[in-house]
């Protein structure tokens, strides 16, 4: 998710043809991502699991910074209004988020690679 010009837009939503989990993702400054994250999520009753990872769409080797959620479906819009408010306010316009809601086939790539930093 980008935006443009100092301005907040409603995420798009994307489909790819596959998703490679490769690392986790962590730092400085992806750790106090999280942290505020955490903040907000410690009230949901839907959201599962939450990972930071890097991972690669498709056949491309491109890697992006994506922020999987494993919740059920009926929380899925209000997890996503969450995080990207955390991600605005901590980045403006500077940076893109994904976010992938983690489907059932996936689990075992993604556990493979990193530790969830929210679990309920």
């Amino acid at each position: 998710m980008k935006w443009l010009g100092g301005k907040r837009r409603e995420p798009e939503q994307i489909h790819v043809p596959a998703v490679t989990f490769v690392c986790e993702q962590d730092g400085e400054t992806e750790r106090e991502f999280k942290r505020r994250l955490l903040d907000r999520f410690k009230t949901s009753t839907t959201l599962r699991q939450a990972y930071l990872v890097r991972a690669k769409y498709g056949e491309s080797q491109d890697l992006n910074v994506v922020l999987v959620l494993d919740a059920n479906p009926g929380g899925h819009k209000m997890l996503r209004e969450q995080a990207f408010d955390v991600f605005w306010k901590m980045f403006n316009s500077a940076s893109c988020l994904d976010i992938l809601f983690l489907r059932e086939e996936q689990r075992k790539g993604i556990t493979a690679v990193a530790k969830p930093f929210y679990q309920r």
